[in-house]
């Protein structure tokens, strides 16, 4: 019962740094994009 829901919390866990580290790396390109967009215009 225990080891069923430490498995889960750790499931939820790793599901939430993924979608961290996806978010993040988008933000970075935004960013890139941003600066690209301003230096041209």
């Amino acid at each position: 019962m225990l080891d069923g829901r430490l498995n889960i919390k750790l499931i939820i866990y790793s599901l939430f740094s993924i979608l961290y580290s996806l978010f993040s790396i988008l933000y970075s390109l935004f960013s890139i994009l941003y600066s690209l967009f301003s230096i041209l215009y």
